[in-house]
């Protein structure tokens, strides 16, 4: 809503105060909005159910990060994508969920899903389009959720194509895009129940600094390249010392 910058002037109308806490950057991560596209794409569009199975791609990612916490807070069974080791580490570890692949190293991610997902999918958080996208569509189950939050596997160039979308008419799924600033009514909801979540432990975050705007051009190339763990941020100046 701003550029790179360092200073802005904006109309007082849009801006807001807010408390200073521990940890200030975690209004933009978890209460900013990447979190606000984690709650309402997931509460909104994914319908969550306890008992159910998710799938989240980018599970290491700003976005998916919080889905998946989010998904395992609803009492689902959460499985992960996302293009390390180390971040499988992370998704299965620190964020609890039940399973995550490494699609860099997996052969036939539609086969490890599968074996993952015994009973299907009911509810995927794609982030990515693709190759991960037509993989989850072959197993929804019927009356599945489709949330439709990015596309990133095909910002850089030519679309993959997905080849199982007629399953969105035979098992009859839900599949829906969004915009979260549609949602911007709604921001003191999100805020209101994400800092309840965040408070009994059950949100974990991560931040990937970078320092100085001379280094965003290396962050925007981090998020694209998927180096990052987490949310990407460019701290302008040093925290004070008090």
């Amino acid at each position: 809503m701003i550029g790179a910058q360092e200073i802005a002037t904006v109309d007082a109308s849009v801006v807001h105060k807010l408390p200073v806490c521990p940890d200030n950057e975690v209004y933009l991560n978890v209460l900013g909005i990447n979190g606000f596209t984690a709650y309402f794409g997931m509460m909104d569009i994914g319908k969550p159910k306890e008992g159910e199975t998710l799938v989240v791609s980018t599970a290491a990612g700003s976005v998916g990060s919080i889905v998946v916490c989010l998904g395992k807070i609803m009492g689902m069974k959460v499985v992960g994508i996302t293009g390390s080791e180390e971040k499988v580490e992370y998704v299965t570890g620190e964020l609890g969920a039940d399973a995550c692949i490494n699609y860099k190293t997996t052969e036939d991610l539609q086969e490890t899903l599968g074996k993952l997902c015994p009973d299907g999918i009911d509810v995927y958080f794609d982030n990515v389009g693709g190759n991960q996208l037509d993989a989850c569509l072959a197993l929804m189950n019927k009356y599945g959720r489709i949330v439709a939050c990015g596309s990133i596997s095909g910002y850089g160039g030519k679309p993959v194509p997905v080849s199982n979308y007629t399953n969105v008419i035979l098992k009859s799924l839900d599949y829906q895009g969004f915009i979260v600033l549609n949602y911007r009514p709604r921001f003191p909801e999100a805020i209101g129940k994400m800092s309840e979540w965040l408070q009994a432990g059950k949100i974990k975050y991560r931040h990937h600094l970078f320092h100085g705007l001379e280094n965003y051009t290396a962050a925007l190339k981090a998020l694209f390249s998927g180096d990052n763990i987490g949310k990407i941020l460019v701290r302008l100046v040093e925290k004070p010392s008090s």
